[in-house]
């Protein structure tokens, strides 16, 4: 009976997912403690604290710090502005980082991206960059450190992202464009 072959394999392969998950438990040793009642102590990793600052005053008084686990989307209309705005908030965001910022884009040419990114955190227009590359080169490098990595991901997969922040242990991780 074709049913019976495929639901004993099923079975089968259901087993033997139960024993690796068991054998990587035993290996974690994962011990989950309850949050602090601690009230000092949830202000200061709440507020007071400071994450990585906006560039934008108004984002850090209605939005605050970003700090680890905070997640947040930016929606707008096609050709709006997203990539702009997050080349000015995330290059600000990078000269703070203690680790890589990892930018993640998977929309317009990353070359493209890389250099409005550079001219946000500079300050200057297209012309401006080109009058002056080397000694923009060396401003760059200055205040960013090589701490902010634009991956083009068009083609990646899952698993080579996750690579990629296993790898650097991002303080900040971007994703332009999730389809």
């Amino acid at each position: 009976d074709w049913s019976s072959d495929v639901c004993s394999s099923d079975l089968e392969d259901v087993d033997k997912i139960i024993k690796q998950l068991e054998t990587v438990d035993e290996l974690t040793n994962l011990v989950l403690e309850p949050v602090t009642d601690d009230i000092e102590q949830l202000l200061n990793e709440t507020y007071l604290q400071t994450g990585l600052r906006w560039r934008l005053d108004a984002l850090n008084k209605s939005i605050g710090s970003l700090r680890k686990g905070d997640f947040g989307f930016v929606f707008a209309r096609p050709e709006t502005g997203k990539t702009t705005f997050l080349a000015s908030e995330i290059t600000k965001m990078a000269e703070q980082a203690e680790r890589a910022v990892l930018w993640f884009n998977n929309e317009e040419q990353s070359n493209k991206v890389k250099l409005r990114c550079i001219q946000a955190l500079l300050g200057l227009t297209n012309v401006e960059l080109q009058r002056d590359p080397k000694g923009a080169q060396q401003e760059y490098d200055r205040r960013i450190q090589g701490r902010l990595l634009l991956y083009d991901v068009v083609s990646a997969t899952a698993k080579d992202i996750e690579q990629i922040c296993k790898h650097h242990n991002p303080s900040l991780i971007v994703f332009d464009q999730i389809d």
